[in-house]
């Protein structure tokens, strides 16, 4: 193995006991993994547009197992109430995606593909936005009983 794998698995150990020192449930643990994906998807598109790699379909993959695991963390995380967290969990992506489709529109070139990646990041984000939305407004109508 080369030094850079020896790097890189040292830096995926330190991630994981960083981020098992600040979680609490396993939901949370979860979505913050959600969070990672999603970045390094990010990341493989800025690698695409910037460096000339081909990794759009890691983009794809990671972006997909991201939303997956974030819409699971929070069906999960807080039982009998699971919409609250979904709403959470809602607008923290929503503002994900909204950033990454403004920085890929902003930044790349308007090549194909990166016409493509910013219209899946919008429609994420509008997705998104709409649940947040929602279970704001079951918040304030006071769905449950159990909003002030």
């Amino acid at each position: 193995m080369s030094e850079t794998t020896f790097y890189l698995i040292g830096i995926a150990i330190a991630a994981i006991g960083v981020l098992a020192l600040f979680v609490g449930t396993l939901g949370q643990g979860a979505f913050l993994v959600a969070l990672l994906f999603i970045g390094g998807g990010f990341a493989a598109v800025l690698a695409a547009a910037l460096f000339d790699v081909n990794a759009l379909w890691i983009a794809a993959v990671l972006t997909s197992l991201g939303t997956a695991l974030g819409h699971i963390a929070a069906s999960r995380d807080i039982p009998g109430i699971a919409w609250r967290a979904r709403g959470f969990n809602a607008a923290t992506m929503a503002a994900t995606f909204s950033a990454a489709a403004l920085v890929t529109f902003v930044l790349l070139p308007s090549a194909d593909a990166y016409v493509t990646v910013v219209a899946a990041y919008a429609l994420l984000a509008v997705w998104n936005w709409g649940v947040a939305i929602m279970m704001a407004i079951r918040v304030m109508v006071n769905y449950d009983g159990r909003s002030k």
